[in-house]
């Protein structure tokens, strides 16, 4: 590798620069309770992915040597799944795993897991579960939607019936509570939770509260069973009957519906932009380099990312542009630096301030994105090698909003005030006079406009 490595003075991606804290532990392990028809053969083949990535202990039927039968309800069967041991060793468990059903297998370290559940609009997902597992046959191959009203209420008592997912979070298997939506709605409220209807906004969710799955450009391009898994529902006047009819688990999906919309709006709340996606920040051997820029113009970059380059923000069309703008979330350059995430940054401003300056203080290189040539002059300085043409292009240039909506002060000016102070340290220290960058320039320059 070349020693001299063009940096991007760029943005700090804050997820993705944590995600390796963030990786789930047997301590603390991830779980997803997968219903079936929910788009959870997709969520599978992410963890799966994920799991081996970071070489983390799993459990996911259908990967890795785990048979596909191995689970905890309806069809699949759970003298099929590896001994209990495997469970109590696994950083990641993935599966049709009911919340109780997976306690009788894993009892240490429950209460520190995180985990993940999608539901699916109740008649779409019975719809769906009658295509995709050839209940036509019984039927007259017919489609759902080309059923009778009474037909249509056999096929989902013959796929599991109207409260089929509120029982998969709330029962165990052989009992239900007397409340079954109470429990099941509580059981929710523990877990992230991702809906089908809104897959890519789930994902662009979970690329930031859980980065180690990856990011989200190549989370929203995952969904394994799209084509096999749909199926011709009913007439909406129809499907509005049956979903009356099935009041547990449509009263399930409607706090699921709303539970996402909460995540998603705190998600924008951290100012990010990354919610519409974005490349990965590679770590790299050697030293480790950053290049704040100033609080209010990184929200001003996350804002022109989302609504500029035309990368739609998971919540759908804005009613006007300062909906649409991410609300910067005081003290993520802070969390960046030290190591957190907005959306998990277990300590308060002050403690995370003070812990991205020493970590700053640490770093082997520290430029400012608002003195650009003279960040580049440094670094040459610092590591040697000739300046290239490519490091005084402006790659992403676009029209800037200067009316993002801010605190007036807070932490990350404390952080980037920091910056400058060591910026400016380290031009004296290495003699970054205008003659002597100059001279580091020309060659570069002569080459990008001949």
């Amino acid at each position: 590798m070349p020693r001299c490595v063009a940096v991007l003075l760029a943005v700090v991606a804050v997820a993705e620069d944590a995600s390796h804290l963030l990786a789930p532990s047997v301590r603390r392990p991830f779980v997803f309770y997968h219903i079936d028809k929910t788009a959870g053969s997709s969520l599978r083949a992410i963890i799966s992915d994920a799991a081996a990535r970071a070489r983390l202990p799993a459990v996911i039927p259908c990967y890795g040597g785990v048979t596909c039968l191995c689970g905890s309800n309806y069809r699949v069967e759970p003298f099929l799944c590896p001994a209990a041991d495997a469970f109590e060793a696994a950083a990641v468990v993935a599966g049709h795993f009911s919340p109780l059903g997976l306690s009788k297998r894993r009892v240490s370290n429950m209460d520190e897991r995180t985990c993940l559940v999608f539901l699916r609009e109740p008649v779409a997902r019975h719809a769906s579960f009658y295509r995709f597992y050839g209940h036509q046959k019984y039927f007259g191959n017919r489609s759902f939607g080309a059923l009778s009203a009474d037909e249509q209420r056999a096929a989902i008592a013959r796929s599991g019936g109207p409260a089929f997912m509120a029982e998969f979070l709330a029962c165990d298997g052989e009992r239900c509570p007397a409340n079954v939506t109470r429990a099941a709605t509580l059981a929710l409220r523990r877990c992230y939770v991702g809906t089908a209807e809104r897959f890519n906004s789930s994902m662009a969710f979970l690329s930031l509260a859980a980065p180690w799955l990856g990011t989200y450009a190549a989370l929203s391009r995952t969904h394994a069973n799209r084509a096999a898994g749909g199926g011709a529902g009913p007439e909406p006047a129809r499907a509005a009957a049956l979903a009356a009819a099935m009041p547990e688990d449509s009263a399930l999906y409607g706090a699921a519906a709303a539970m996402l919309e909460a995540q998603l709006e705190a998600a924008s709340r951290c100012g990010e932009g990354a919610l519409g996606g974005r490349g990965a920040t590679r770590r790299r051997r050697g030293p480790r380099r950053r290049a704040p820029a100033r609080a209010r113009a990184r929200a001003e970059a996350a804002w022109n990312h989302v609504n500029v380059h035309g990368v739609p923000s998971p919540k759908g069309p804005p009613a006007g542009a300062r909906a649409s703008s991410p609300r910067p979330r005081p003290g993520a350059l802070a969390h960046a630096a030290g190591r957190g995430t907005c959306l998990t940054p277990g300590r308060g401003d002050d403690k995370a301030r003070d812990a991205a300056i020493a970590r700053l203080r640490e770093l082997a290189f520290v430029g400012v994105v608002e003195r650009w040539a003279e960040s580049i002059c440094l670094f040459h300085l610092q590591f040697g090698a000739p300046c290239l043409a490519v490091e005084f292009e402006h790659l992403r240039s676009q029209p800037h909003n200067r009316t993002v909506p801010r605190a007036a002060r807070n932490v990350d000016d404390d952080v980037y005030a920091e910056a400058r102070r060591l910026f400016a340290a380290a031009l004296d220290r290495h003699g970054a006079t205008p003659e002597r960058c100059a001279a580091l320039w020309a060659p570069a320059i002569h080459t990008a406009v001949t």
